[in-house]
């Protein structure tokens, strides 16, 4: 197996877990996402032209995979912002409900009166 056949394979795995969803195990799945990313950059690192007409047809079913992957991984980006943005929002939501006041401490709307 090439480097390119080893480079569509490791796009393939990576595909595979960006689709899963399961929250439980995002952590890992991240970091397999990861190890998987870095293995494969160091596959790219040791591509060298010429290649033949078996590389171009890999190398053009590889730009279509990636392609894919780079979508799935921003779709998996965006869930993970939208649930860390929905954590922030109940963070929000405990501290005010634990201290409804706090966002009054300012001088706001008190009397001053300038004469003396």
């Amino acid at each position: 197996m090439n480097d390119l056949q080893k480079c569509l394979a490791l796009t393939e795995k990576i595909i595979v877990l960006a689709q899963t969803t399961n929250d439980e195990q995002r952590d890992t799945i991240i970091e397999k996402i990861e190890q998987l990313l870095r293995q494969r950059s160091t596959f790219f690192a040791k591509l060298q032209a010429p290649y033949s007409d078996e590389e171009k047809e890999l190398g053009k079913a590889l730009l279509a995979r990636d392609r894919e992957m780079n979508a799935l991984l921003k779709q998996y980006l965006k869930v993970i912002q939208k649930d860390l943005e929905t954590l922030d929002r109940k963070k929000k939501s405990v501290s005010h409900y634990s201290n409804p006041y706090a966002a009054t401490d300012s001088l706001d709307g008190m009397f001053y009166d300038k004469r003396q």
